[in-house]
């Protein structure tokens, strides 16, 4: 049970650091480069979660007490404990990570976000339309991939490179596999 509360903490401590540092200015995230940016966010977030995750297994292994592990009878549920904290921990960060993606590059919260700050919190479809510019969302997609090397642009045509070759297919098969339809 110890290691569920200090992940949960460690975890928490980790989401701070990461709204602190950004929010402060330490670190500054452009925002013209899509793939930079995610990029940029990634390495962050798991310098970040690997040192708190080092301080994790320093004040997991202080709670527990690094006798307990050598000499006491449970020491195999000690050891069960301690991985099931660090899963935990491994857990809560990609959890973290989708939310972040989610935010970032969702088209249903920036309608959402658009909606709530509008006047009377409500906006008609032709309203939605003027603050979501769909073909800016197209080119700044298509730029990200570019850039990200998913895909190379040869005149008007936009082509797979093998990277999104590879991302396309597995993204196919676990649509078909978990039959999400096309999406978009």
């Amino acid at each position: 049970m110890y290691g569920i509360i200090i992940a949960v903490i460690a975890s928490a401590t980790a989401f701070l650091l990461h709204m602190a540092i950004i929010s402060s200015g330490i670190i500054r995230v452009r925002q013209t480069h899509r793939i930079r940016k995610l990029i940029a966010h990634g390495k962050l977030l798991s310098v970040i979660w690997a040192l708190v995750g080092v301080a994790f297994a320093f004040v997991y292994n202080s709670a527990i007490g690094s006798d307990a592990l050598i000499s006491d009878a449970s020491s195999v549920k000690a050891v069960f404990e301690s991985i099931y904290g660090v899963v935990f921990f491994g857990m809560l960060f990609f959890i973290y990570l989708s939310f972040y993606y989610v935010a970032d590059r969702s088209v249903s919260s920036r309608i959402m976000i658009s909606i709530e700050t509008a006047p009377q919190k409500r906006l008609t479809f032709e309203e939605l339309k003027g603050v979501y510019n769909v073909e800016t969302k197209y080119n700044n997609e298509l730029k990200g991939m570019v850039e990200g090397g998913f895909i190379r642009r040869e005149g008007d045509y936009y082509i797979n490179t093998a990277k999104g070759t590879v991302l396309a297919r597995l993204a196919g098969g676990y649509k078909r596999i978990f039959r999400l339809g096309k999406g978009g």
